[in-house]
């Protein structure tokens, strides 16, 4: 039967992503708090003190100031992924159980988020990721400071230096703890299904249609079918991960196909407008351009919506060529893509996982 199950998903995940990013921005603030702290550290000094004693004083303090910052960023980030885990289980159970007259399964809350958080992300725990970048940035931070000394530079610009470092993490800290939620909305999804095996026949690999989506990684699966083992349907792309763990800041998701119910929805996409420019991309700060209403109303960028059928290559290549050029990385490839070349030909690895020795 018709119905807009596929639609419940769709806005479902717009949300999930604008929670999370809110939530990043939210955490990473304990980084930005601690820049003052590190300012106040370093400007104590004179240049006289900078080769001595108070110049590892200062060291020690700024680590203390940074690894306590990341720790207290990833016990908060970690606290909204439980949480995370036990709101989409319950929409999850919640939508099977409006579509369907069969008895859904639930959980137990505490085994999905147990499930989450030893799941491991990209090749390590989300609990490494933190840990490992609380002990990076401090390095870093001894680095500058020593080679500072070593130069014969000012504290004012050792301080300079060290401030444009911990302004740098910040975003390396936002793309961790907004993975880290995305992670935490896909297992929980599929410890629903698991738990509901029964219910579905497959899943559909759903990729957003705009110009930030990794067109080597999740660009090629979009509206691609798996059966319920995860096995490809009718093309070769591995599952891998799955949506929302494939690679960070994975904005994918699974939509699971549940038996007697169709996947037809619209779905929204954010297209060049007629003022889209290479670089567009981004900001001139280097951030990623919204399409907010002042970008929509400059004509950079426009929102449309599109048929499910439309999967997000021949999205792309409706595209104006800057448009695709900053989708894939180059003119070159995007001029190839415009006269018909494969979006899987234009990558190095489309099945976007790593490959041993012996699958060469």
């Amino acid at each position: 039967m018709m119905s807009d199950y596929a639609d419940s998903y769709i806005k479902r995940s717009l949300r999930v992503n604008r929670v999370s990013a809110g939530e990043a921005v939210r955490v990473s603030k304990t980084l930005a708090t601690a820049q003052s702290r590190i300012r106040a550290a370093l400007m104590r000094l004179t240049d006289a003190e900078f080769s001595g004693p108070a110049r590892e004083r200062a060291i020690a303090k700024i680590t203390q100031i940074l690894q306590s910052s990341y720790k207290e960023a990833a016990e908060e980030a970690e606290k909204i992924a439980a949480q995370m885990v036990e709101k989409e289980a319950e929409w999850q159970i919640s939508t099977i159980n409006e579509y369907t007259t069969s008895a859904v399964n639930t959980i137990l809350m505490e085994d999905a988020v147990r499930v989450a958080q030893t799941t491991p992300y990209q090749g390590k725990l989300f609990s490494e990721w933190y840990r490992d970048a609380g002990v990076k940035t401090p390095r870093k931070v001894f680095g500058i400071i020593e080679a500072g000394f070593i130069n014969g530079q000012s504290i004012p610009e050792v301080t300079r230096d060290v401030e444009m470092l911990a302004q740098k993490a910040i975003p390396d800290l936002k793309t961790l703890v907004r993975s880290n939620l995305l992670h935490a909305s896909s297992i929980a999804r599929s410890q629903v299904i698991a738990a509901n095996e029964d219910l579905f026949e497959g899943s559909v690999w759903n990729s957003t249609l705009d110009v930030r989506t990794t067109p080597h990684i999740c660009g090629v699966r979009d509206q691609k079918e798996y059966d319920k083992n995860k096995q490809p349907v009718g093309h070769s792309l591995l599952w891998g991960p799955g949506p929302g763990q494939i690679h960070f800041n994975c904005r994918s998701i699974e939509i699971p196909k549940l038996i007697g119910v169709e996947i037809k929805t619209k779905r929204p996409a954010v297209s060049a407008g007629k003022e889209y420019q290479r670089g567009d991309k981004t900001t001139n700060r280097g951030t990623v351009r919204e399409p907010t209403k002042a970008n929509r109303d400059k004509e950079i960028f426009k929102v449309q919506q599109k048929a499910s059928t439309t999967n997000y290559e021949d999205w792309l290549r409706t595209q104006k060529k800057d448009f695709v050029a900053d989708a894939l990385g180059s003119m070159e490839m995007a001029e190839a893509f415009k006269k018909g070349e494969a979006l899987d030909s234009l990558t190095a690895n489309p099945l976007g996982t790593p490959l041993g020795i012996n699958q060469l």
